[in-house]
């Protein structure tokens, strides 16, 4: 949120932080489309989710090389 925020991409309103989901009213700047924000928020925030998680927690992939 605070890096789309800083780019000047939405103006956030407000939000709530649940335990596994968020509520976010937002902006958006006339540059960017709705789903192309949501997919940087989600690709960003899946990121730094699974940095934080310790080995055992991390997905395990049917076929590691492909992320399938």
């Amino acid at each position: 949120m605070r890096a789309l925020t800083e780019y000047r991409a939405v103006t956030s309103l407000a939000w709530v932080v649940m335990p596994d989901h968020i509520h976010w009213l937002l902006q958006l700047d006339d540059s960017l489309s709705l789903p192309s924000v949501l997919k940087a928020f989600k690709a960003r925030s899946a990121h730094r989710v699974n940095a934080n998680l310790v080995p055992e927690q991390k997905p395990r992939f049917l076929f590691p090389n492909s992320g399938l």
